[in-house]
């Protein structure tokens, strides 16, 4: 993959894994402290980028890289 990481909310990161927003806050709980701080509602694209390392890629890819 040679594009890079969007900045993204965890609205659009949990439509782009295709679950509700509770259950992705579900899924980042164990990697809270790697991932960092949410500010500004939207992770960096650093910080999406170890979450996809983390959870894998998701369903709609489009939403987070480009």
């Amino acid at each position: 993959m040679n594009g890079i990481y969007l900045a993204a909310s965890k609205k659009t990161l949990s439509s782009a894994y295709g679950v509700s927003t509770e259950t992705f806050n579900k899924w980042l709980k164990p990697i809270e402290k790697s991932v960092g701080a949410y500010i500004s509602r939207c992770y960096t694209p650093k910080q999406v980028e170890i979450i996809v390392k983390h959870l894998g890629l998701p369903k709609h890819l489009e939403l987070v890289y480009a």
